[in-house]
C-alpha cells in the first residue's frame, strides 16, 4: 500500500512537471491556493462556507470512485487491501479541507465566546457562558 501512495506522489509530480511547474513550487503554492480560496469563502459567504467546503471535498473524492480504478486496485491488491487504500485515499483528501473547517469553525466560536466577554453587562456575560458551554459541550461530544 506504501508503494502504491508513493507511486501516486511520483505521478503527481510528474503531472506538476508536465504543467512547466517545479514540484518544489508546486506542493507549496497548492497549499497557498488552498487556504486563499478558503479564507475567500469563509469572508465571502460566511454562513455558507462550511457547506460549500463539505461539498468541494466530496467532489474531489467522487473523482476517486471511478469504476476503472476500482477495478485496478482490486486486481492489484484484493479486496481487504483495496478498502484499506481506498480509505487511505480518501483521508488524504479529506484531511485539508477538515483541519480547515475545525481551525476555522472553532476560531469564530472562539472569537465569538471572546467578544460577548468582553462587554460584561449582565445579558452579554450570559451570552458568553451559553457559548462558552456549547464550545465545552461540541469539544466533549468529539471525544
Amino acid at each position: 500500500m506504501g508503494d502504491y501512495l508513493k507511486l501516486q506522489f511520483v505521478m503527481l509530480s510528474r503531472r506538476m512537471r508536465h504543467w512547466g511547474l517545479n514540484p518544489f513550487v508546486g506542493y507549496p503554492l497548492a497549499v497557498l491556493l488552498f487556504v486563499g480560496v478558503c479564507k475567500l469563502t469563509f469572508d465571502r459567504a460566511r454562513e455558507y462556507a462550511p457547506y460549500i467546503i463539505v461539498i468541494v471535498c466530496v467532489m474531489f473524492q467522487m473523482m476517486l470512485c471511478d469504476k476503472d480504478r476500482a477495478d485496478f486496485l482490486l486486481s492489484i491488491f484484493g479486496d481487504r487491501a483495496k478498502t484499506k487504500v481506498r480509505i487511505a485515499e480518501n483521508l488524504i483528501v479529506a484531511l485539508p479541507f477538515v483541519i480547515t473547517l475545525g481551525i476555522t469553525y472553532g476560531t469564530f466560536r472562539l472569537f465569538r465566546m471572546y467578544n460577548n466577554t468582553v462587554s460584561c453587562n449582565g445579558v452579554d456575560s450570559f451570552k458568553a457562558k451559553s457559548v462558552f458551554c456549547d464550545t465545552i459541550a461540541i469539544f466533549q461530544a468529539t471525544f
